[in-house]
């Protein structure tokens, strides 16, 4: 009825034919699941059977790894098999059979263990982005939980834009899909955001430390992108001048090439690193504002009825001159912040006694 131990051999893997390892587990299981009455010998056979052939798959799989066929093969042929295992061990958990509860337990004990052998003596093979069993999905969603609330207990009386704050937890509590790369990219992150320094009282250089850590994390989540991207958009609409935009985007620019990113670890491996998505999307920006003053430099004045060399004379010194626009400033008559940006209109544009 069941398989002898005698009958089991270890090198039955053919890649060719992708043929399952699992079919005699598989098999035993559809039968505990249909029988209506266990007797002891009858549990115990199918118990040794499954453990036996756990056995064999791990002796098969070691064998495999060893031999000449090609990585691009075997690795197809693993992950084909560790799907195969994380439905098995789904179809028994939690137990579709209350009087068979404790052989399925036993069964399913076998089979994670088998799953524990997948991930730790194969891990160049093991694919960290698959899916993990049910049970396992369970205890992972609970811990990005209590991440999510360590997480709000240290940053909720920080000065931090809770904007900001809000993205990245919520993100952990989104997630509709537990892969063992994902829970590993969030144990790194909160362990990382969780060093950050709250005592600084200036929302601006919290915001700053924050950013950072999530860029050197490499979280490349689509809201983060949306949310730096508007900061500095909104940091460009306080700008006076195209020069003083220039300046602020290359400001941004040189933070992204210098910070270090992750690039065995991202929160969404399907998207680009999150320092290369900010830079390509600063980039452009300068690259625009750059052709922009350009362009502003290319119409000859003197299309404008105005001479290149056309200056504006002043009867007074240099130091009246700067006394005088001193006084427009202080009393508002001129608007301009932007000091350096004065100095040089003047100097290109204003002649006085002196400069005569």
């Amino acid at each position: 009825m069941y398989p002898e131990p005698a009958s089991l051999k270890v090198n039955r893997i053919k890649i060719s034919g992708l043929r399952c390892e699992f079919e005699n587990i598989e098999s035993l299981i559809g039968k505990v699941l249909a029988l209506s009455t266990f007797k002891g010998e009858d549990s115990k056979k199918i118990l040794d059977s499954i453990g036996l052939e756990c056995e064999r798959i791990k002796k098969a799989f070691n064998q495999l790894v060893l031999s000449a066929e090609e990585e691009k093969k075997v690795r197809r042929y693993f992950h084909f098999h560790q799907e195969s295992l994380v439905r098995l061990i789904n179809k028994i958990h939690p137990p579709a059979r209350p009087k068979a509860a404790g052989l399925l337990a036993a069964i399913k004990n076998l089979l994670v263990d088998l799953h524990d052998t997948f991930k730790s003596q194969f891990a160049e093979f093991f694919d960290d982005n698959g899916q993990m069993p049910d049970f396992l999905k369970e205890d992972a969603l609970f811990e990005l939980g209590r991440s999510a609330d360590s997480l709000r207990e240290k940053f909720i009386s920080s000065s931090l834009d809770p904007q900001l704050f809000d993205l990245v937890v919520n993100s952990f509590r989104a997630l509709e899909v537990v892969s063992y790369q994902k829970l590993h990219y969030i144990r790194h992150l909160q362990q990382r955001l969780l060093r950050v320094d709250i005592s600084i009282n200036d929302p601006d250089l919290l915001r700053q430390d924050f950013c950072k850590v999530l860029v050197n994390c490499n979280y490349n989540a689509g809201e983060f992108f949306e949310y730096y991207t508007g900061f500095v958009k909104k940091a460009l609409i306080n700008c006076e001048t195209l020069s003083d935009r220039i300046d602020l985007v290359s400001w941004f620019l040189k933070g992204c090439y210098q910070e270090q990113c992750l690039q065995n670890l991202a929160f969404d491996r399907h998207f680009q690193p999150i320092h290369v998505q900010l830079a390509e999307w600063l980039s452009h920006e300068l690259d625009y504002y750059r052709q922009k003053q350009q362009l502003l430099t290319l119409p000859d004045l003197r299309e404008h009825g105005l001479d290149k060399d056309f200056k504006l004379n002043f009867d007074i010194s240099v130091s009246q001159l700067a006394y005088l626009f001193k006084a427009f400033i202080d009393t508002g008559v001129i608007r301009n912040k932007n000091t350096s940006q004065l100095i040089r209109f003047l100097v290109k544009f204003v002649k006085t006694k002196k400069s005569e």
